[in-house]
């Protein structure tokens, strides 16, 4: 049967292929310094865009917690989270260590944004998903899934995993929570894909 599911992360190898895509196009280089699109950032002359996209820039991760923090629960922006995460000391020196960052990605996804100057989303929809058929891709970094009279995203709105989560309440003990701002993942990973079988039949 169909089913809505929040893919999360599993889009960062979308956004790394619609930059070399770019780059293709001589729109932007891996190579280039985060600089060339957000001065502002920490040592963003030195960062490239091929250190963020293989998690080795250096910039904290936002989200390290596999439950979700109460900061989740209040609208945020793209903008917001590289205020705060994105203009503290690097990690380490460029280059010279591992760290899965969702960080650096939020920054790869505005980079993109300025480079192809269209909004992820739609650039994703228009490079990725409508050529490969996947054409009920839901932006809940916008607006929760709602009732929009297709029953398949009815159901997605049931069992999408990105409207449920756990916080916090102590140091020790995890709280239920029924819905976080998905606007903290942006570039991170936030679409939900309604498994198409004519699709999966391709695959198999």
């Amino acid at each position: 049967a169909d089913m809505g599911y929040g893919i999360g992360s599993v889009s960062k190898q979308c956004r790394g292929t619609v930059i070399l895509m770019l780059a293709e196009q001589g729109k932007l280089s891996r190579d280039d310094p985060v600089s060339r699109c957000l001065p502002a950032l920490t040592r963003a002359g030195e960062v490239t865009i091929r250190r963020l996209l293989s998690h080795t820039s250096g910039y904290q991760d936002y989200w390290p917690q596999d439950y979700v923090p109460p900061f989740m629960l209040r609208e945020t922006t793209a903008d917001q989270i590289l205020d705060r995460w994105a203009k503290k000391p690097l990690d380490f020196e460029p280059g010279t260590r591992y760290q899965y960052s969702n960080t650096g990605y939020v920054i790869a996804g505005l980079i993109l944004e300025k480079a192809s100057g269209m909004a992820l989303l739609p650039f994703l929809s228009a490079r990725v998903f409508a050529p490969l058929g996947m054409n009920r891709i839901v932006n809940i970094d916008q607006e929760p899934l709602r009732d929009t009279g297709d029953p398949l995203l009815t159901m997605a709105n049931v069992v999408c995993t990105p409207h449920i989560g756990y916080v916090t309440r102590d140091e020790y003990e995890l709280q239920f929570t029924d819905i976080f701002d998905q606007i903290v993942a942006f570039a991170a990973g936030t679409p939900t894909n309604v498994v198409n079988p004519d699709v999966m039949g391709k695959r198999r």
